[in-house]
């Protein structure tokens, strides 16, 4: 998850967000628009 995520700072966010959506969606949907949204802001802060 904090992988596909760290992938964020590519014009191809677009096309990931849904990827990383999909695949967080499983554990939580909340948490997954939450953490896409934060992947988006801050890629290197979800490089943990």
């Amino acid at each position: 998850m904090q992988t596909t995520c760290a992938t964020y700072r590519d014009r191809e966010a677009d096309r990931r967000w849904h990827a990383c959506s999909l695949q967080t969606r499983s554990k939580v949907m909340t948490y997954s628009i939450r953490l896409s949204h934060r992947c988006l802001s801050n890629p290197k802060d979800e490089q943990d």
